[in-house]
Formats: C-alpha cells, structure tokens, sequence
C-alpha cells in the first residue's frame, strides 16, 4: 500500500528519538505502543492550530515556530522534537498528535472480535498515522459543523470494518460449492463461513509440561520411526480426534 511522503512499502521506524538512539523498549504491539508515548498528544486548541496552518497553505516550520508546540520543560521539547523529526507532512505531524484517538478505537475493535486474533493492530497503526488520518485531516472543513475528532474516527472506523472484513475473509472460509449468502454480504455477517484450521493454533495438552503443542508439531516426521515417537504419534491423534468430536471408530 503507498503511503505519503517516502518510497512504496518505507517507513522510518518509530522507535528512533531525535537524536538517533534506540531506547530500551519491548517487542511487538506493546513494545509499538511504548515507543508512541515519546510523541505528544495534542489538545483541542493545539488541533485547531494546526488545521489553520494547514488551511492558510503553511509548513511544519511555520507550525513549529507556533509557542503551543515547544516547551521549557525538555522532556516535552524532546517529544515536539521527536515529532517534527519523524513527520514528513503537516498533516502526518497532525496524525501523530492525535494517536490516541487512533489507539482507542484500535483497541476497541480488537477486543471486539477476539476471533479474529491476532488482529492486524500494527498494519492499521501504520496506515492510519501515514495514509488514512492524513488524508482526513485535507478533507477536513471546519465550516462544515463536525468535530475534528469525530471526522477522524468515521474514516478510522471505515478502515477497520474494512480490515474486520479482510480478516474474517483470511480466516473464514466458504464451504465448497457455497457461495456468498447475499449480493454485495460483507464477509463477517455471512453465517456459512466456517473457521480454517491455523498450524500455529494452540492444541492444549494436559500430559505436557512444556505448554501448549500446535496443530503442526503433531504433524508425523516422516523420518520418524521409534517405537517411543510412533506411542506419540498415536496419542496426538488421539488428542486431534477428541478436539474434533470424533470416536476412534470414525
């Protein structure tokens, strides 16, 4: 997917402060969120200040002269610093102001469908500060009567049914010769749509100490030929058979 202001598929990472150092955060989705709390959040009239910069075709310069968004505190300074640095746009630096908004509702859909785990919360992260914020925020009219904030989260919103749909399409079969239950359905309503089996989804195994096996460790190496792997062997589809409902004579 492109996004604004650098190469297709490039983006700097966000774990960089100004001066280029790595801090010592966690990996993944928390690790992601953490490094996001270097960023300042914007207030209401620090939003509206930046829409006006926007509207009257000024910089980030121009916005970064403004006395809302430096500080004599240096932790803050460091954060506009940070900001400045990583935007590559005015309406990314408004994006980044505002990712709590982004997280909330992040959050609030990924608790929402628990079936779709691991919801895609990185990939709309990104594209919400890079692509679908940015893109609200030259939409955005203030004349029109409508929050800013509330504007930003109808697009966000979109984009996560769109990425809900996406998921549930990935994970969510149709059986053979079945075809979508209406014209025009969107894929999470569709009733005939049944889970596909993941290898890496969790198979509990109370005889086992070392945690949780997975659909593909219970797969046969084809080398294997133990009687002690092949006892294994038969106790896994064993396992397998309860998981499914299914009695050793079927």
């Amino acid at each position: 997917m492109p996004v604004l202001g650098t190469e297709r598929g490039k983006r700097p990472p966000v774990s960089l402060d100004h001066q280029g150092s790595v801090p010592s955060v966690e990996s993944g989705i928390r690790g992601y969120l953490q490094r996001m709390r270097q960023y300042p959040t914007f207030t209401p009239e620090q939003n509206a200040l930046a829409l006006e910069v926007l509207q009257k075709g000024g910089s980030m310069e121009t916005l970064r002269a403004l006395s809302s968004f430096s500080s004599p505190s240096k932790e803050k300074q460091d954060s506009f610093n940070l900001l400045f640095a990583t935007c590559t746009s005015l309406e990314m630096v408004i994006a980044y102001g505002n990712f709590p908004l982004i997280r909330k509702w992040g959050m609030q859909y990924t608790r929402a469908y628990p079936n779709l785990a691991p919801f895609p919360l990185e990939e709309y992260f990104q594209d919400a500060l890079w692509k679908h914020v940015p893109e609200s925020v030259r939409a955005y009219k203030p004349g029109w009567g409508t929050a800013f904030t509330t504007w930003v989260s109808n697009k966000l919103i979109w984009e996560l049914e769109h990425l809900v749909n996406q998921r549930y399409k990935d994970l969510y079969s149709l059986p053979s010769g079945y075809h979508p239950f209406k014209e025009g359905f969107r894929p999470k309503n569709d009733p005939q749509r049944r889970a596909l089996l993941s290898l890496d989804q969790p198979v509990p195994d109370p005889e086992s100490d070392e945690g949780a096996l997975t659909f593909a460790s219970t797969i046969t190496d084809p080398e294997a030929d133990t009687e002690a792997e092949a006892l294994q062997d038969v106790s896994n589809i064993r396992l397998l058979y309860q998981l499914a409902t299914l009695t050793g004579r079927q």
